[in-house]
């Protein structure tokens, strides 16, 4: 332990300012008795001024109380940290074996005359001893900045010595905060780079549209000599649809572009594929695969009226509104068996292209909607099957009410009415009284709106009355009624008003009114809300064409593609058909791979809310998996991802000195560009001082000074007095 001097500091009133005042006063004082004692002769001038100047030093002492600090510290040797990079790139061959193995060599090397706290660093940071080396060279990310913040928050080390590749995943720049101690660098890998090709990037939408071309853009990298052009091709679930022949000419990058034509809609794999050139030291950069949506650009609608009115003006302007619509719309203002004066090519309206419409071209809409449309006057029987065909191979149908709809408009025994989600009672079935739908499932989404069910039952009977309705049968099975009738009653039942079910692959939506428009300008008009029409034709649209939103159960990740063994966040709301939350549902988490074996099963409980958010270990093997929830026999959702072997890792092979020697100059450490330079971990040492405490000397306390002080002022008062002075 040694001691120094640290400082005086002051006790009195105030601190440092009540000293300061106290001396301003003191030498006040003393200027004022000089002036005083001009008249006095020399010798007695100078005695009581001597005599006034130790007083003065007296009352500052007392009044200012100073004391003397020692300093007790204590000179260690800092406590050093070695760092070792774990990470997959770690395994690639060098000079000396692999970049691990001359890590390990340098590690038994200083290991022999000095003690090691060594800890190792990928994924996250952890303790190892010796055998922990071992397993150098098998984490799927390199997070070194990650490693040195944390590594920064604890006080007690003075320095780190970081071995690695320098090939850092996750950051691209060297924060300040990283300047607490210095970090020596030390680069394994070897100064002639291994001869690899490999996938650098892949650049692409990752969502596409039918009808278009979209490109993919791929670079590849070269290190070492590439001499041989290498082959490129690019597959989409497994078929190639594309490929290139790339000679790199020298060059270490080179970017090649390939083109497909997606007519599925939906998730898709594609993958880049390098067919490697001999002596490649590195494979698991050779393929990468990536995942991409194809979806339709606008969604294709075709809606036929059957006369004009205020429900079909207000629908047709909310689908001409919507960017995101093709709409064609027919209204029929006349038909075939209509008299008239004028001969048919003095007339401005066209005969409605029947044969056109639903033979050629059905299959190109998204979604076809009848209202108040009979099919009866143009000869439309032979074409009733198509709907159904078109239905049941994934598309979707919505029929709207009036008084030439459901059996009003002769569908009742036709193949229209097979798919609708309700039998349909003999005509006329129309109930003109005015009513307000009663909410019969208030969590479906085109029910809530949106709004909790308390809400839902509240907002439709504050919403204007519809003007009467079709009559609607029994629902089919699988069917849901969502809006019931408050007054009509099938099998005990309210009458069903909003009703929906899924056919084959496609789905169906039958709305028994032609007033839903009296949702909008009506109860605006009464109560400013104009919102409740244009949500609920919205979430119907969204609906019918599968909107992922608006099924009961959904499953997702946060990521699309993950590296071997990384960590992935599984995300789920599931709900029953009725859309009630499984509150508390113990569900079944499994991941499948591409031949359908079981890699993973977990037993999960939901929330209150039927939600999960659990993280889950990517499998250790690439390609295709399926994430798929179960609740007993029965599969709510599933979801795709993709496992890549290397990941990032192997994005780039070429040791990357320059950012280990900035670690170390921004740090003021040292940069080693071989293991061999670094001889030990003495002459790296740093020498710190440990304060151990200090104390307080305070001798204008003690009794002798009082004492000393009374001696003073007696002294100057009889000196004062023998001189004749007050």
């Amino acid at each position: 332990m040694q001691e120094r001097f640290g400082g005086i500091v002051f006790d009195g009133a105030l601190g440092w300012l009540g000293a300061a005042l106290a001396l301003a006063a003191v030498a006040g004082l003393i200027v004022y008795e000089e002036r005083r004692l001009r008249s006095e002769r020399p010798d007695r001038r100078r005695i009581l001024l001597g005599l006034r100047v130790l007083s003065g030093a007296v009352v500052f002492a007392i009044a200012a109380q100073p004391a003397f600090v020692t300093e007790r510290f204590q000179k260690i040797e800092s406590r050093s940290v070695v760092l070792i990079d774990e990470s997959r790139s770690m395994s690639i061959a060098s000079e000396r074996g692999t970049r691990a193995e001359e890590a390990r060599a340098l590690i038994e090397r200083l290991a022999e005359t000095e003690s090691l706290e060594l800890r190792a660093f990928g994924n996250e940071t952890r303790l190892i001893d010796r055998e922990g080396l071992r397993s150098l060279g098998t984490a799927s990310a390199t997070k070194m900045i990650a490693a040195l913040e944390e590594l920064a928050e604890d006080d007690s080390i003075g320095s780190v010595i970081l071995i690695s590749d320098g090939l850092e995943t996750e950051e691209e720049s060297i924060p300040r905060s990283l300047d607490r101690f210095p970090i020596h660098t030390v680069r394994v890998g070897g100064e002639l780079p291994p001869l690899d090709v490999g996938i650098d990037s892949i650049r692409y939408d990752p969502i596409v549209y039918l009808r278009e071309r979209p490109r993919v853009s791929v670079t590849l990298h070269c290190t070492g000599r590439c001499a041989q052009p290498v082959e490129v091709r690019f597959s989409i679930e497994g078929n190639t649809v594309d490929g290139a022949l790339v000679d790199f000419g020298g060059e270490e990058l080179k970017t090649v572009e390939f083109s497909m034509d997606p007519r599925k809609l939906g998730r898709h794999i594609g993958r880049i594929a390098v067919q490697p050139p001999p002596g490649d030291s590195v494979r698991e950069n050779d393929a990468r695969s990536f995942l991409f949506r194809v979806e339709r650009e606008r969604l294709r609608v075709l809606l036929v009226a059957g006369a004009p009115s205020w429900d079909v003006r207000f629908l047709r302007e909310l689908l001409e509104r919507n960017p995101a619509l093709d709409l064609v719309s027919f209204f029929i203002l006349r038909t075939v068996d209509d008299l008239t004066m004028a001969d048919n090519e003095e007339m401005a309206l066209i005969p409605f292209p029947t044969d056109e419409l639903f033979r050629e071209h059905l299959g190109s809409f998204d979604l076809v909607i009848f209202q108040n449309f009979d099919y009866g006057p143009y000869r439309m029987a032979i074409y009733l099957p198509r709907i159904r065909d078109y239905v049941e191979r994934g598309g979707a149908f919505l029929m709207i009410g009036g008084e030439k709809s459901f059996s009003a408009g002769g569908y009742a025994g036709t193949a229209v009415e097979n798919i609708l989600p309700t039998s349909l009672p003999p005509p006329p079935g129309i109930d003109a009284r005015p009513f307000s739908p009663v909410p019969l499932m208030p969590r479906h989404p085109l029910v809530a709106l949106g709004e909790s069910p308390e809400q839902v039952r509240r907002r439709f009977q504050e919403l204007a009355p519809l003007a009467g309705a079709n009559e609607l049968g029994a629902l089919r099975p699988g069917a849901r009624a969502l809006l019931g009738h408050p007054q009509l009653r099938v099998g005990g039942e309210p009458a069903p008003i909003l009703a929906a079910h899924d056919v084959g692959e496609g789905r169906v939506v039958a709305f028994a009114s032609d007033s839903s428009f009296r949702w909008g300008i009506t109860t605006a008009g009464e109560r400013g809300d104009l919102s409740v029409f244009e949500r609920f034709w919205d979430l119907t649209l969204r609906y019918m064409v599968r909107d992922k939103a608006l099924e009961p159960s959904r499953l997702s990740t946060d990521h699309e593609r993950v590296a071997e063994g990384g960590e992935l966040l599984v995300i789920g709301e599931f709900r029953d058909e009725e859309y009630e939350p499984l509150a508390f549902r113990t569900v079944e988490l499994s991941v499948e791979d591409e031949a359908g074996r079981a890699l993973l099963q977990q037993e999960l409980t939901l929330t209150r809310e039927g939600r999960m958010r659990h993280p889950i270990k990517a499998p250790e093997r690439g390609g295709v998996h399926q994430l798929i929830v179960r609740d007993g026999p029965k599969e709510l959702a599933r979801t795709a991802f993709y496992v890549e072997g290397g990941g990032e890792e192997f994005r780039r092979v070429r040791p990357d000195g320059q950012w280990l020697r900035a670690i170390a100059d921004m740090s003021g450490g040292v940069y080693f560009s071989h293991p061999d330079e670094l001889r030990s971990l003495g002459s790296l040492s740093r020498i710190e001082e440990r304060k151990i405490g200090d104390e307080r000397s305070s001798p204008f306390r003690q009794t002798g000074f009082i004492f000393l002080a009374l001696v003073i002022f007696v002294v100057e008062l009889a000196v004062r007095r023998v001189f004749g002075r007050t």
